[in-house]
């Protein structure tokens, strides 16, 4: 495999969250090139790293899922519902204090990766509460 057109972008630091990322050209032999983002995340607890996860997002793909996020927001977004606010209002705006606007993009993914995984876990705990009504009843 070789890699090419390798960049990185500022590391974003929030804690207890820290991301890396670096833009890069990897060709596989008898495939063609593809370009992307190799982006690690971090989720550090007691001053350790407790968590990571490791993804591959090409160029292609970010364009595909940006695309399709706009035609949602054009769409409309229900911004009275009241779990979306609450979980928009426990992770608020991210300023990463830079001029960079792949800073801005990274901070603002970031937000709504955690602002996404609030309302998840809301409709989880929904549901728990929900069967456990029932079962106690």
């Amino acid at each position: 495999m070789a890699v090419s057109d390798l960049s990185t972008t500022p590391p974003l630091d929030i804690p207890p969250y820290s991301q890396r990322a670096c833009h890069m050209t990897v060709k596989a032999p008898g495939q063609p090139p593809e370009s992307g983002f190799l982006t690690v995340v971090y989720y550090t607890h007691n001053g350790r790293v407790d968590t990571s996860l490791a993804r591959w997002d090409s160029d292609s793909a970010i364009s595909q899922y940006y695309d399709a996020l706009k035609e949602k927001l054009r769409s409309g977004v229900d911004m009275n519902n009241p779990t979306l606010k609450a979980c928009m209002e426990h992770y608020p705006a991210i300023d990463p204090k830079s001029i960079d606007p792949t800073m801005h993009q990274a901070a603002v993914s970031l937000r709504a990766m955690l602002v996404r995984r609030c309302l998840a876990n809301h409709a989880a705990l929904q549901a728990l509460y929900q069967d456990m009504y029932f079962i106690h009843r």
